[in-house]
Order: structure tokens, then C-alpha cells, then sequence
């Protein structure tokens, strides 16, 4: 099984490939610039993170905030794909699990993760989150 780790600069290609195919599969319009912004942005902050899988099979990013109406550090989810040949095998609960550390390391005491479509959602609550609020979305 995939070991996780910090991403290094050496992995953005890959890293860049994995969010445009995650944008793609979640309806976003992929923008290769601003993806490579914010790689850069979550691997190189003080209060982000970004973590993968040895192989380069899955990514997760994200960060970690106190609360704006309260004094509670909250880690909260930017991206977490996992590519589909890599999937069900415990690729993505390994980088979620290494998340949830990396997160309580820095004193979280919460984790956000956005739940895209039931089946996501049946996971998290399969290993103990549960739903905390519901986005609604509507073009304009």
C-alpha cells in the first residue's frame, strides 16, 4: 500500500494533472494557472498542507484556520482525489487519515471535508464524520 508524504516541487506535474482531473470530474472549469497557484500555496504554508501518496496516485490539501467567530483551530479540505485505478483500496483513507494528523498536530480540534455526492458521504460517515452543513449551488 501507497505511503503518504509532503509534496515536493519535483511533483507538481503530476500534482497539476491530478487536480485537473479532479476538476473536471466534479464540474469545475479547470484553470492550470491558478491549480498551480494554489499547489503552490497549500505546500509551502505555514498553516496548509499538501500530502500524497508515494506513487502519486492520490493528493490531499488542505488547511488549517482558528475559527472566525471563535478561538477553535479548524483544518478544513481544499482537494482530496485519489485516481480511479488507485481507488477502494485504502489509498485516499490513508491520505485522509495522515490529513487528520498532520491537522490535530497543529492543534485542530475539527476537520472539514466536502462530501461531492452521497457515496462520499456514506464513506465519511462509515468512519465517523458527520454532516455539519449542506451547500446549495446554482449557476448564474
Amino acid at each position: 500500500m501507497a505511503s503518504v508524504r509532503a509534496a515536493k516541487y519535483e511533483d507538481r506535474e503530476r500534482l497539476l494533472e491530478m487536480c485537473l482531473e479532479f476538476a473536471v470530474e466534479y464540474g469545475f472549469v479547470p484553470s492550470p494557472d491558478r491549480i498551480l497557484s494554489v499547489i503552490d500555496s497549500l505546500a509551502a504554508g505555514e498553516d496548509s498542507a499538501l500530502l500524497v501518496t508515494n506513487t502519486l496516485d492520490g493528493v490531499i490539501g488542505l488547511v488549517a484556520k482558528v475559527h472566525p467567530f471563535g478561538e477553535d483551530v479548524m483544518a478544513q479540505e481544499i482537494v482530496w482525489w485519489v485516481d480511479p485505478a488507485a481507488r477502494k483500496n485504502g489509498t485516499g483513507t490513508k491520505l485522509l487519515r495522515a490529513a487528520e494528523d498532520w491537522a490535530r498536530d497543529r492543534g485542530a480540534k475539527t476537520m472539514l471535508m466536502v462530501a461531492p455526492n452521497d457515496a462520499v458521504g456514506l464513506y465519511y460517515n462509515s468512519i465517523g464524520y458527520k454532516p455539519f452543513e449542506t451547500f446549495w449551488k446554482r449557476s448564474l
